[in-house]
């Protein structure tokens, strides 16, 4: 029973496989080519006169197709592959001419780690004293195949083959109208693919449009996958945002207000205490008044200054020593002396004299 179940998985797994490439076979050329992940490969080998080209879908040494001709031989079977040919590399197929391993030599390098960042310019200074060639004498590509983390440096294989021996091949390539895309190695039965050996300058830039539209098709589906998902959260943050937007216009509304309000109470609070310091200063026209009841007649004031809650008597009397008395029974007026020495006037016979007191109740006028 269970061996019947394994022979029943057995033929189920080999045959959805056949069955999914039977299906792909149905579907027109150009959407097999769009559904692809790797392109397919034509590789190219030379044998004197005789050329070979071997149709892989992968990486892998077994061809589904291959085409052979001699170079001056049949004509007919010349054209059709070489038309094959054609068709493929129309088809985005990217097409590599094989050199066998016998014509490249392989060096093994120790270089400095930070020559890595610029490694192909680096061989190619390093060429003529590593190799008994010059750059440009030879094709050449590298890998790397260690890295010595503490001593800071990189192993790296060199791989080269003289441009005089690749040269004539290249040109019956270019003559057959076919865009080279790399010079791989074989040794017979398979090839590094990781190694192109083809000068970045002479390499044609392979665009792969339909594996181009359905890439693009996959991204804009995966964008509106995220766009499905995230619009109701960005119009949550947008609604959030346009309320904290409306909260801090509220706040700084009555942060302004409060100030205003401060302001006010500012203005009001020193407008009460003016009027409250109005109505216990006595003004001017009182204060002379006093002076002109309290002064005797025969008093004769030169001068009178008013200044910081002061008051100053320059003048003559016929009595100066009873102004200090005459001034200090007055409410207005305390503290009141004389400021310097009471002096005779000969020609008017009154004293000359200079006094101050302190207002009751401070008054700038």
């Amino acid at each position: 029973m269970m061996a019947r179940a394994f022979a029943t998985q057995g033929v189920l797994g080999d045959f959805f496989p056949w069955w999914i490439r039977g299906l792909l076979y149905l579907l027109p050329p150009s959407l097999r080519r769009a559904m692809q992940v790797t392109p397919d490969r034509i590789t190219i080998e030379f044998a004197g006169e005789h050329v070979k080209l071997n149709h892989y879908t992968d990486c892998s040494t077994s061809s589904v197709e291959t085409k052979e001709f001699q170079g001056a031989g049949d004509e007919l079977q010349k054209t059709a592959a070489l038309q094959w040919l054609k068709d493929k590399s129309e088809a985005d197929a990217e097409i590599i001419l094989l050199v066998p391993k016998k014509m490249v030599l392989e060096k093994s390098l120790m270089l400095p780690g930070a020559a890595e960042e610029n490694l192909r310019q680096v061989l190619g200074f390093e060429m003529d004293r590593k190799t008994p060639f010059t750059p440009d004498k030879v094709y050449y590509d590298y890998s790397i195949v260690d890295r010595d983390k503490e001593g800071q440096q990189i192993q790296v294989e060199l791989y080269l083959t003289l441009r005089e021996q690749i040269d004539p091949l290249l040109n019956a390539i270019r003559s057959w109208d076919i865009a080279l895309q790399a010079i791989s190695i074989t040794d017979g039965e398979s090839r590094n693919c990781n190694l192109n050996l083809l000068d970045p300058r002479d390499r044609p830039v392979h665009k792969n449009k339909a594996n181009q539209t359905v890439f693009t098709l996959a991204v804009l589906a995966f964008v509106l996958f995220i766009a499905v998902l995230w619009v109701p959260v960005i119009k949550k943050d947008q609604r959030i945002s346009n309320l904290e937007a409306e909260l801090l216009e509220s706040r700084n509304v009555a942060m302004r207000i409060q100030t205003l309000r401060e302001e006010r109470d500012t203005i009001i609070e020193k407008t009460r205490f003016l009027a409250a310091q109005r109505a216990d200063q006595i003004t001017a026209v009182e204060l002379l008044n006093e002076l002109t009841r309290i002064i005797p007649d025969d008093t004769w004031l030169t001068q009178l200054v008013i200044n910081a809650g002061e008051i100053q008597l320059q003048g003559e009397s016929k009595a100066a020593s009873s102004l200090i008395q005459a001034v200090e029974s007055s409410d207005f007026f305390t503290d009141a002396k004389f400021r310097s020495s009471v002096t005779k006037n000969n020609i008017t016979n009154k004293d000359r004299f200079h006094l101050s007191a302190r207002l009751q109740a401070e008054q700038p006028i």
